[in-house]
């Protein structure tokens, strides 16, 4: 099973993806703060995997919130091509870059994974042309905790 939380009733649907910066200072004095916001970790995307039957009001939302099952979700990211192997346990680290404005820089440094983060090759997609010349391939990726590393 999942995390638990509590999103606002338009982005109740399973698939739904969001990044969790951190609780707003309107969550911290909810009833709901531990059970909505205590197995969520900043700097993480997840996805609604299960909307449950619950609603509650949610001043955040401005509206109601529903009760959902989340899961961290796959990143996909630009890597060194040398470590590309499907299944592979990799410590993840962004590609440095400076180039901005280049259509990849947001694959080389992507939301939810911080460096050194442990990670599991779940997808090989490409390789990657790099105006830099860098060797990239593009990978979707499994963060793992130490409790899930098989």
């Amino acid at each position: 099973m999942g995390r638990i939380t509590i999103v606002g009733k338009n982005q109740a649907k399973v698939g739904y993806a969001f990044l969790f910066n951190k609780p707003s200072s309107i969550c911290i004095k909810c009833k709901y703060y531990k059970p909505c916001m205590g197995g969520l970790e900043a700097g993480r995307v997840y996805i609604v995997k299960k909307v449950l039957n619950k609603v509650f009001e949610c001043k955040l939302h401005f509206e109601e919130g529903n009760l959902v099952e989340v899961d961290e979700a796959d990143i996909e990211a630009n890597i060194d091509a040398k470590l590309a192997i499907l299944e592979a346990i990799i410590d993840f680290h962004a590609i440095k870059c400076r180039n901005v404005s280049c259509e990849n820089y947001f694959k080389c440094a992507p939301l939810g994974l911080r460096n050194g983060d442990k990670c599991k090759i779940v997808e090989v997609y490409e390789k990657v042309t790099c105006p830099l010349g860098a060797p990239l391939s593009f990978v979707r990726l499994h963060r793992l905790s130490f409790h899930s590393i098989q």
